[in-house]
């Protein structure tokens, strides 16, 4: 028990709280709900139902003292007029029809003009849009009997059925008006009954009886009318059905075929997304690899500069400034390489919303043809049942009117009236055939010209498409490029600068060297001369005679070496001072080059941008004038067009008349020689006639006289109103040619404009893309230039201060030779010879160290060169080898792009082709039928019972005949359906090599990103070991 208590608490729980949230979601759709005098006054939002790139249709659901109404609106849509309908479909295919009851309201809306007009509804109607799903609506203009359909969109059906559900939700139904609704629930159509049939409708006059069937026999004398009739609509029937199964394959073919394109269009655009995964993730890992490069650089730093405050020496310092350069270097070029990446993967972002914008137009163009081509199906199939039912009424009341005239004759004149009224009865079937023909072939041309204007459109708007789609492909592939041209600048200028600063470098560590050397001779000089003046005092315990004498020598030969050391001195200071100017010498001129040089790349960058946007404005002005030639001659094309259309309209509707004018000429001559013949046997009557029955010949000849001269008229009335009908239908038909040749006109006009437009676009945008390339490429070699002089600058400092540096440091040297030589001039000469000879190891020893340390480092140098252009390469080939695969991507899905295109538009004009010959061929076989069957009506009647035989025989013939045309349909059927399916497994296999192909060159990028991402990380990590 406690558990059923609990249970039914959750549930009320869970019921309220559904209500809760119902009641809130319907608070975003009700706009109004009051009750006002006993009367629930409810009103929905406003719900899209179609919404279209320059039209839309809407509507309101209101509760008010006219009942349950529905206010619609059409915004730069068509106009809803006082009876017009508005139907409504369902998934289940169920039509509904609603009329509008007012005259309806006009307004403007930022310049696009808004119809508003109320539809009566009731509270059935609101529990169907509850119940159903509404798929497709219908504005059927009955004054003009035009049909126009839309398609709802899903989310807009959901909208609507929400909308609808609160609204029957909310209305208190013992408090609305109750107001019948102006319509109901449409009946599928039934099969046409033929024009000849003689069991047709009865007169409006009489109520409709139900007749029993006729009954099956094996004699065919025993057939009567219905029976043949009944024979007829059965092989009918097998026709439509046949040719129903035949539409039912081609419209599977058409959706197969539909499905393939969408997956080909899926698929491309799944290819666009994993290429921006592809960059995302690469933008990605770079950041990643950014921020574990920052924190290398932190823990560099701080160990930098923990060296620095440990660093003793001045060519510790010079160290670590090298590696400063080389870390901010390598910074500069890991920015730059961040940067491009984050500017590709933004211009391939824009390319994938640009190429969605364009399918998301591309597929509303094709939403529009498809309502187009439905509504000029829909408007044709009822012009053509209109004509019909015109038809069939047309002939019943010749046929009641010749019964009529049947009634009326007397016994006398029974064979003569008789005669006529089935000649009337004939001419006028006849008549009215000929004039239903006509109106279903102008009805069928009306629809041609409809699909034909809807064809024009979506081939314009798929035009369009392919442009937008190529511009964006250029644009986007013109940023890349861009993108890498200033990675590149920024990677040239980040190595200039490292070059420059390596080169800085050293040449300080050659200054430190030297000063190091210098100091550690100065040092052994002082130490060779204190330990000769510790030998002399050694020695000075010999005897005077001894040290005078030795005194004596060594002062001579102090005095020599004096001398000729300060000869040496002298000759080693010119030399110095030679070599320091040539050295400033050396590094002017050198510095003086390199600025020429860097200047002259720099012109020469300059020139090349020049030339670049010259090019690229010399084929924006060729594009531009391409696409005015181009749309001037579609104008042109189209003007001609129209006028070809108005002169062929005069031409036929002059010939429309002409032949109208003659054919009723050729009536009235008709009729008057069958009047006058009627009148010469009268007289021939009188003449032969014997005096006792003359009177009663006399009465008789003129009864038969005038039923003849009524039969001449009437049958002469029915031909010229066949003959007017002719002209109005050929009228009618001119008529609509030229409008829709001035539609097209105007459409094609439009059309041309707005492609004009859209290429002039592409055209700017591609040229404002090379201006900011060539402006990328003038920074950049400006950049270089500056960095190139400004590292020129700094070397020529550098060596200059070296140089001079050189000349201090000699001539301290050399001052400190002199002032050794001073005090070693009273040493011995073994000491000097000693010294000498340490002096000359020291030296030999410190220039091969130098030597080995220059070469070591000239080999260190050579390899991070050799490993920077080796990755450069690398790098270059693979972008290279992506940029080619892309673009051969690219052409092949063009290619492909084309090629479905193209195999779409065949597909649909043979489907058009064969629609409107079955059309034509069901029509003719229509009034083939309705003609054969009228003539064997007319002879079974007419004729004797001997003709039954040969009956038999044309009715095996005919059952033989139906027979075959039934089993070669079928078999044609089963061929066009098996080619079809063949048709749509080529498809299906062209498009799955396709997608392996896309799948494999993904793979291949994929495989060439790896690639790259592993040598730019052996060319960091050989840095790293160089470094």
């Amino acid at each position: 028990m406690k558990c059923k208590l609990t249970f039914l608490a959750i549930a009320l729980c869970w019921t309220c709280a559904q209500q809760i949230s119902y009641a809130q979601n319907c608070s975003t759709f009700i706009s109004d709900d009051r009750i006002i005098g006993g009367t629930h006054m409810l009103r929905t939002n406003t719900v899209t139902l179609v919404l279209r790139g320059n039209y839309s249709y809407g509507l309101e659901l209101v509760s008010s003292e006219k009942g349950i109404t529905a206010r619609m609106f059409s915004k730069g849509g068509v106009e809803f007029n006082q009876d017009d309908e508005l139907i409504f479909m369902d998934s289940n295919m169920v039509r509904r029809s609603y009329r509008f009851i007012e005259m309806g309201e006009m307004g403007s809306d930022k310049g696009t003009p808004m119809h508003h007009n109320i539809v009566q509804l009731d509270v059935a109607a609101i529990q169907w849009f509850v119940s159903s799903d509404i798929t497709t609506i219908y504005i059927k203009n009955n004054t003009s009997n035009e049909i126009r359909k839309f398609a709802v969109n899903d989310n807009r059906r959901v909208e609507f059925k929400i909308a609808a559900t609160c609204f029957n939700e909310r209305l208190d139904k013992n408090k609305i008006v109750q107001v019948e609704a102006s319509g109901g629930e449409i009946a599928p159509a039934t099969g046409n009954r033929p024009i000849s049939s003689t069991s047709g409708a009865l007169p409006k006059s009489q109520p409709a009886q139900k007749q029993a069937q006729p009954q099956k026999v094996a004699d065919i004398s025993q057939l009567n009318d219905e029976e043949l009739a009944a024979l007829r609509k059965e092989v009918s029937e097998i026709k439509a059905k046949l040719r129903q199964e035949i539409a039912d394959e081609r419209t599977k073919a058409d959706q197969i075929k539909r499905q393939i394109q969408d997956e080909v269009a899926l698929s491309r655009e799944t290819a666009a997304q994993q290429k921006k995964s592809y960059a995302d993730e690469v933008l990605e890992a770079r950041k990643k690899s950014q921020e574990e490069i920052d924190q290398a650089r932190k823990a560099m730093a701080d160990a930098l500069a923990e060296a620095k405050t440990k660093a003793g020496s001045e060519l510790e310092l010079i160290n670590k400034n090298v590696a400063e350069a080389r870390q901010k270097a390598a910074e500069e070029v890991q920015k730059a390489q961040m940067t491009s990446a984050q500017e590709i993967a933004a211009s391939r972002e824009r390319a994938a919303a640009e190429l969605k914008a364009a399918k998301e137009k591309l597929d509303l163009a094709k939403l529009e043809y498809a309502d187009e081509v439905a509504s000029a199906r829909e408007n044709s199939m009822n012009e053509i049942k209109r004509i019909r039912e015109e038809s069939i009424a047309a002939i019943q009341q010749a046929r009641e009117q010749a019964k009529l005239e049947q009634n009326k004759t007397v016994d006398e004149v029974v064979g003569v009236k008789k005669t006529a009224a089935e000649q009337i009865l004939q001419t006028q079937e006849a008549t009215a055939q000929e004039v239903a023909r006509i109106r279903e072939n102008g009805a069928l041309e009306k629809e041609k010209i409809a699909v034909d204007l809807a064809e024009s459109r979506r081939k314009i708007a798929e035009e369009k498409t392919r442009l937008l789609e190529s511009n964006a492909a250029e644009v986007a592939q013109i940023r890349e490029n861009l993108a890498r041209e200033k990675e590149a600048a920024a990677t040239e200028v980040a190595n200039a600068r490292k070059r420059a600063s390596e080169e800085v470098s050293l040449t300080q560590q050659q200054v430190a060297t030297e000063k190091q050397r210098a100091a550690q001779e100065t040092d052994a000089t002082r130490q060779q001369s204190a330990a000769e003046v510790a030998a002399a005092r050694e020695k000075a315990a010999l005897t005077i005679q001894e040290i005078n004498k030795q005194e004596a020598d060594k002062v001579a030969e102090a005095r020599q070496r004096a001398e000729q050391e300060k000869q040496a001195i002298g000759q080693e200071v010119v030399t110095a001072k030679e070599l320091a100017a040539r050295e400033i010498t050396r590094i002017q001129t050198e510095l003086t080059a390199a600025i020429a040089a860097a200047k002259a790349k720099e012109e020469e960058v300059q020139k090349a941008s020049a030339l670049e946007v010259a090019a690229a404005r010399t084929r924006a002005q060729e594009e531009v004038k391409k696409a005015s030639e181009m749309a001037a001659a579609q104008v042109a094309e189209a003007n001609k067009n129209a006028s070809a259309a108005k002169d062929q309209y005069v031409t036929e509707v002059a010939s429309t008349q002409k032949t109208a004018t003659d054919r009723i000429k050729q009536i009235q001559e008709e009729a008057a020689k069958a009047i006058q013949d009627a009148k010469a046997k009268e007289s021939e009557i009188k003449n032969a006639t014997a005096t006792e029955v003359v009177a009663a010949r006399e009465r008789a000849a003129q009864e038969i006289t005038a039923a003849r001269e009524n039969t001449a008229r009437e049958i002469a009335k029915a031909k010229e109103a066949e003959a007017l009908a002719q002209q109005a239908a050929a009228n009618q038909v001119s008529e609509a040619k030229r409008q829709s040749a001035e539609i097209i006109n105007q459409i094609q006009q439009q059309e041309a404009e707005s492609v004009r437009l859209a290429r002039e676009k592409g055209a700017a945008e591609r040229q404002t893309a090379a201006n900011e390339v060539a402006a990328a490429k003038e920074r950049a070699a400006a950049e270089i230039a500056s960095a190139n002089q400004q590292a020129a600058n700094e070397v020529k400092t550098a060596r200059e201060n070296a140089a001079k540096e050189k000349e201090a440091q000699a001539l301290a040297v050399l001052k400190a030779r002199e002032d050794a030589a001073a005090v070693i001039a009273k040493t011995r000469e073994t000491s000097a010879a000693e010294v000498a000879a340490a002096q000359k190891a020291a030296s030999d020893e410190i220039t091969r160290a130098r030597t080995e340390a220059e070469s070591r480092k000239a080999a260190f140098v050579k390899e991070v060169a050799d490993a920077d252009a080796l990755a450069k390469k690398e790098i270059a080939d693979t972008r290279t080898k992506a940029a080619e695969e892309v673009r051969v991507a690219r052409e092949a899905s063009a290619t492909q792009k084309t090629q479905y295109a193209k195999e779409a538009e065949d597909a649909r004009k043979l489907s058009q082709t064969e629609i409107t010959a079955a059309r034509k061929e069901a029509a003719d076989a229509v009034y083939q039928a309705r003609q054969q069957s009228t003539q064997q009506i007319t002879k079974v009647k007419e004729e004797t019972a001997a003709l039954i035989t040969e009956e038999r025989g044309k009715v095996d013939v005919a059952r033989k005949q139906f027979g075959e045309e039934v089993a070669q349909a079928r078999k044609d059927a089963d061929a066009k359906i098996l080619e079809e399916q063949k048709r749509a497994e080529t498809v299906r296999q062209q498009i799955a090599a396709e997608t392996k192909k896309l799948t494999d060159l993904q793979a291949q990028i994929k495989a060439a990103e790896d690639n790259l991402r592993r040598l730019q990380a052996e060319a960091e990590k050989k840095k790293g070991s160089n470094n």
